[in-house]
């Protein structure tokens, strides 16, 4: 009979392999939800692929950084749309990966069928690394049950690339966003066209930025003391053409917003 592990009632090698499988589905799950890669690319995770900066210099083991003042840099294998690259991740899922690599078993170099070497896969037990179908067919299903909701909605079946486009999405619409090439390096893909389609504007985004193209336009008509207001308006049949200022990328351009009959002489701006 094993040795029990003092006031748990069970064997210790039992609590070692659930305390194993727990440190590996935490990583698991949080590669998932923050790293925004594919399902095949976390398989195929390496040993190691967690590397901590600060000042853009390698922090050393017996450095006294918190993670707060250090940046978190994933290394990505090679994947179906280019090569190995690097991109920063949150802090808390590279915390997540050393305690898993801090109880991670030694296991034997296993084939990278993609690039052909043989490599230490980070996500690996008993000499077998997860399988790709394993966030789909294990990880989900029991955080769906956990936290009592449904394993699909109105998109369809939660699946493991609902997390790579709701956090792409999520950056493109951040207070401070990424721009389309910057998530477009982050996300890995080749061209900026498959880019575009997780570069979804939220309606929350959309209303700020049509909120913020008011404020111009109110700016635009209201000068400060001093400045003198020019009122362009000109007579065309009969008409009264009205226009104001909009914004451009390097100059302010004249738009036409309507026309309006000259008799309504009250009317000397847009607002």
């Amino acid at each position: 009979m094993g040795r029990t592990e003092p006031g748990r009632g069970r064997p210790a090698a039992l609590a070692s392999r659930i305390l194993l499988s727990l440190e590996l589905v935490r990583a698991v799950t949080l590669t998932w939800l923050f790293s925004g890669q594919r399902s095949d690319e976390i398989a195929r995770l390496r040993l190691g692929c967690i590397r901590w900066q600060h000042d853009g210099h390698p922090i050393p083991g017996d450095a006294d950084i918190s993670a707060a003042d250090a940046v978190c840099l994933l290394d990505v294998p090679t994947h179906k749309t280019g090569t190995a690259f690097s991109k920063p991740v949150d802090a808390i899922l590279g915390q997540a990966i050393d305690a898993w690599q801090a109880h991670r078993p030694d296991q034997p170099r296993l084939l990278d069928r993609r690039t052909g070497e043989m490599v230490d896969p980070l996500f690996a037990i008993r000499a077998h690394r997860i399988s790709v179908a394993y966030i789909n067919n294990t990880v989900i299903p029991m955080l769906c049950r956990k936290a009592g909701v449904p394993a699909a909605n109105v998109r369809g079946n939660i699946t493991s690339h609902r997390a790579r486009s709701t956090i792409a999405s999520q950056l493109y619409n951040a207070k401070e966003p990424m721009t389309l090439f910057e998530l477009q390096a982050w996300l890995g893909h080749r061209s900026p066209q498959s880019t575009a389609f997780y570069a979804r504007i939220s309606p929350k985004t959309l209303t700020r930025a049509y909120d913020d193209a008011r404020y111009f336009v109110q700016r635009a008509h209201h000068r400060g003391p001093g400045r003198p207001r020019r009122r362009r308006h000109r007579r065309r049949g009969g008409r009264r053409t009205v226009a104001v200022l909009r914004p451009g990328p390097r100059k302010l351009h004249l738009h036409v917003l309507r026309t309006v009959p000259a008799q309504v002489a009250h009317l000397r701006t847009v607002r």
